[in-house]
């Protein structure tokens, strides 16, 4: 299963441009996903932040469970293959012209 995940991790982001590559309104659709995904990561962030302040326990060890929180993995994740998108992206224009 982890090495699934890693081949996915680095083949998804060329997979991704090349997509976009011929198809650019998918391009658009792939920034707008990314922008989502960062503010919903930062608002469960906000969130688990304000919750452990308010509670009084600002031990580092009670912020662990942003961690095992879905809404903030998924867009993380997201944003993981994202960026070497955008890298691979960007060397794959710059060579065209």
């Amino acid at each position: 299963m982890n090495t699934l995940l890693i081949a996915l991790f680095l083949i998804l982001p060329f997979i991704l441009s090349a997509i976009s590559l011929l198809f650019k309104p998918i391009q658009r659709v792939l920034h707008f996903i990314a922008l989502f995904c960062f503010y919903a990561a930062g608002i469960c962030l906000l969130i688990s932040v304000y919750h452990t302040n308010m509670s009084g326990m600002t031990f580092t060890t009670q912020i662990h469970h942003i961690l095992l929180d879905p809404l903030f993995v998924i867009p993380a994740a997201y944003l993981g293959i994202y960026i070497p998108f955008l890298i691979i992206t960007y060397f794959l224009l710059s060579k065209k012209k």
